[in-house]
């Protein structure tokens, strides 16, 4: 089993990608309720106070941070090995492309056409009558943040 972060424990590999997801998902989910969603649950982003607009990207970036974690333990489950992330291959990509892109679209057909919580601006590019960013949101910030775990472990193991 490969050794994470300078041969430390996989707990802190993984609370390291946890925090990496975290700041990615942050970032994205502030980015993009502005500019592509006319807002939340009926009510215009231009309206909230900012406080409430933080505590609500902080909670969905929780949300996104804990499927991103699912993600990585199912991996466990299928690759019987702890860390199987830190050695990526091609099935191992799909996987976790797959994973994510199949949560993104159950919870954009849930929150714009089941229960109506949110709307795209004009602006929002769509397939399928989905947005684009939310869809490629944790396939991407989760590769983002594997890509930065695996780069601090190999810049401290030489």
């Amino acid at each position: 089993m490969n050794k994470i972060i300078s041969n430390n424990n996989l707990l802190a590999g993984i609370l390291l990608f946890a925090t990496m997801a975290y700041l990615t998902n942050f970032f994205w989910e502030s980015w993009h309720a502005v500019y592509f969603y006319t807002g939340h649950l009926g009510r215009s982003f231009a309206d909230w106070p900012i406080p409430d607009y933080v505590r609500l990207i902080t909670y969905v970036s929780t949300v996104d941070i804990i499927i991103l974690l699912t993600i990585l333990l199912g991996g466990t489950l299928v690759w019987r090995e702890a860390d199987w992330f830190m050695t990526m291959t091609w099935s191992k990509y799909v996987y976790f492309i797959m994973f994510a892109l199949t949560v993104a679209v159950w919870i954009e057909i849930k929150g714009v056409y089941l229960f109506s919580q949110w709307s795209y601006l004009p602006t929002m590019p769509t397939v399928f009558g989905l947005g684009l960013s939310p869809l490629i949101q944790l396939p991407l910030t989760g590769l983002v943040s594997l890509y930065f775990l695996r780069l601090i472990r190999d810049n401290n193991a030489g």
